[in-house]
């Protein structure tokens, strides 16, 4: 375990198949005075409780203002800065690795990646209901997050597997009762494969990869994952696109080859119809914040 004293975060270092499994609890007080554009995303899934004060969350298309009391998701790989506004606030900050809902069961279940890929880059709950309920299971996050005790991060582990079950139950209608067992290699096998391959990947590979043919394994993509194979393989690259435009010196048109698109046209255009901007406005923006 170890624990960042500055940043009251706790990584919890307890599965020896994936050594990235963490856990990241804070309670934080924001300054108005104090704003950051956007410039991170990360692997890491993200909840954020208002506790107090009003919040800006800042995503490359729009704006959410969170008032005390509301919560929001934030998925995977979804650029995005957090500030408070107009006064000063105070939040619970829950990050968390997406393999922490990995099950053992008596049947295959696909990689959780798949699960959380059926939810929006972003969900806002406002004066919703069960407010005690969210904010009691993030305090009893943040009560247990530096203990060592087994029992007191086994807490901390239930209690934001909780989180992620309330989650998901709001958004039963987007994560179906599947037949695990007979379409298993659909969500393990090809998400693995796209991850691997998403430069090169078509369906016409992803079907052969899967063993069915492609009339059939479109059907069947397009059925569990709710998108076409298309829109689902430019999903990815765009994602890896935003790493290269963040973290490398390469041009668009090196990152649009790089990540599997055909010219800059195409890419430019799937770029600004996933995030809302450019690819260029995008690469401003982490060039303004650094």
């Amino acid at each position: 375990m170890i624990v960042d004293a500055e940043n009251k975060s706790i990584s919890l270092d307890n599965n020896e198949e994936n050594p990235s499994f963490f856990i990241e609890v804070s309670r934080r007080e924001m300054s108005v005075n104090n704003h950051n554009p956007i410039s991170h995303y990360h692997q890491s899934i993200e909840l954020i409780y208002c506790i107090s004060g009003k919040m800006k969350i800042s995503f490359v298309s729009r704006e959410v203002i969170l008032n005390e009391n509301d919560l929001i998701f934030i998925n995977s790989n979804c650029p995005h800065s957090i500030n408070s506004y107009l006064s000063n606030s105070e939040c619970y900050h829950i990050k968390f690795d997406p393999s922490i809902i990995e099950l053992k069961m008596n049947r295959p279940l696909p990689h959780s990646s798949y699960f959380f890929f059926l939810l929006d880059e972003f969900i806002v709950y406002k004066d919703f209901e069960d407010t005690e309920y969210i904010q009691s299971l993030c305090k009893r996050c943040y009560d247990n997050f530096t203990n060592e005790i087994f029992s007191k991060r086994l807490i901390l582990q239930a209690s934001v597997l909780e989180l992620c079950a309330y989650i998901f139950e709001k958004n039963s209608d987007k994560i179906q009762d599947l037949n695990f067992e007979d379409k298993d290699s659909v969500f393990l096998d090809t998400v693995k494969y796209i991850n691997k391959h998403y430069a090169s990947a078509t369906l016409e590979k992803a079907a052969k990869n899967a063993s069915m043919s492609y009339s059939y394994f479109s059907r069947l993509f397009k059925k569990e994952f709710n998108t076409n194979f298309n829109k689902y393989l430019n999903s990815v690259r765009i994602q890896k696109s935003i790493e290269y435009l963040s973290n490398s010196s390469m041009n668009i048109s090196q990152i649009a080859l790089q990540c599997g698109f055909s010219n800059l046209s195409h890419f430019t255009k799937c770029f600004k119809e996933e995030t809302g901007i450019t690819p260029n406005k995008y690469r401003s923006f982490v060039q303004d914040a650094k």
